[in-house]
């Protein structure tokens, strides 16, 4: 079974720590089932935020996924998940504990990044993470 996860952050400075809203979808196979997650983050860059997001989003993923598609508009996670898959680790200094977390789960599944890709999620998820973080006053 192939699990499609979508992140998204309401943060968009990428060197300015800002608190803001991460949202998650999560699809299994081609059904219509998912799972949608929001979640509060504090004095966090966008790219601290957007690994966080996705920590937390695979932390729902079950053994019987064969596979994983994770959707971002994110290129630091996007690069830095080419390079895990490439590479089979994580090289760099930033947010390790995240990423060592993020590996131990991803070398039990083939997975791949796709990215800034149109998706029937992408835009409603910015929207709600906007949504919700204008609600928190952030």
């Amino acid at each position: 079974m192939t699990v499609n996860i979508y992140i998204e952050s309401s943060i968009r400075a990428p060197a300015k720590k800002q608190s803001g809203v991460v949202g998650i979808v999560l699809q299994a196979g081609d059904t219509d089932a998912t799972k949608t997650v929001f979640g509060k983050v504090e004095e966090v860059t966008k790219n601290h935020a957007d690994v966080i997001c996705l920590k937390n989003a695979l932390s729902y993923i079950s053994a019987h996924a064969d596979k994983i598609l994770i959707h971002t508009s994110s290129l630091y996670v996007n690069q830095c998940l080419v390079a895990m898959r490439k590479n089979g680790r994580f090289s760099g200094t930033k947010f390790k504990e995240e990423w060592e977390i993020i590996l131990e789960i991803l070398n039990q599944h083939e997975f791949e990044a796709v990215y800034n890709q149109p998706n029937e999620f992408r835009n409603w998820l910015q929207q709600e993470c906007e949504r919700r973080a204008k609600k928190h006053g952030f």
